[in-house]
This record gives structure tokens, C-alpha cells and sequence, in this order.
């Protein structure tokens, strides 16, 4: 084998190495990415697999209030149940939302 083969076949080498290495990054990439796309998926559907987490206790100071705030933060406008301004055939431009 002469010395120009030599360099040739490591360069072929170095190359094959170097696709190796880069199909190795990309499948754990690949594979991370999938597992945090079950993960989100999961969440997305309900409890992300695990347990619901259990109510936090009702202080004493908290109850009894009667308008449903929990003490730490006011009720506001547009709260949970209430009814969102904008609505199909309720919108500025007159537009139907849909």
C-alpha cells in the first residue's frame, strides 16, 4: 500500500467516524424529544401519568367567605365561569369568530 492509499483510506475513516457520531447525536436527540412529547401529550390529557395532586386544606381564615376568594387572591372580572366578551357576532369588527 502506498502512502497516498494510506491517507485515503484515513480519510475514510475519519469520515465513516464522523457520520457515526452524528447518527448517534441526532438519535438521542430524536429519542429525548419523543419522550417529551409523551410527556406533554400525557399532560395535555390529564394527570401526566401520576397521581392528581390532593386539594390544599382550607384555612381557617379562608373559610366562610362566601364570594369563593381563597384569601390570597381576589376574585376578578372575567374569572373562572364568566362569560368572555368576545363571542361569535360580539366581536369590534363585526367579524364571526369560529
Amino acid at each position: 500500500m502506498t502512502s497516498a492509499e494510506k491517507y485515503v483510506t484515513a480519510a475514510y475513516l475519519v469520515f465513516l467516524a464522523v457520520v457515526l457520531v452524528y447518527v448517534v447525536i441526532f438519535a438521542t436527540k430524536v429519542s429525548r424529544l419523543d419522550r417529551e412529547l409523551a410527556e406533554l401529550t400525557a399532560l395535555a390529557k390529564g394527570t401526566g401519568g401520576r397521581q392528581p395532586a390532593a386539594k390544599p386544606p382550607v384555612r381557617e381564615a379562608d373559610q366562610g367567605k362566601g364570594s369563593g376568594e381563597t384569601g390570597r387572591f381576589p376574585q376578578l372580572p372575567g374569572g373562572p365561569g364568566a362569560t368572555s366578551a368576545r363571542q361569535p357576532g360580539n366581536s369590534p369588527e363585526g367579524e364571526r369568530l369560529g
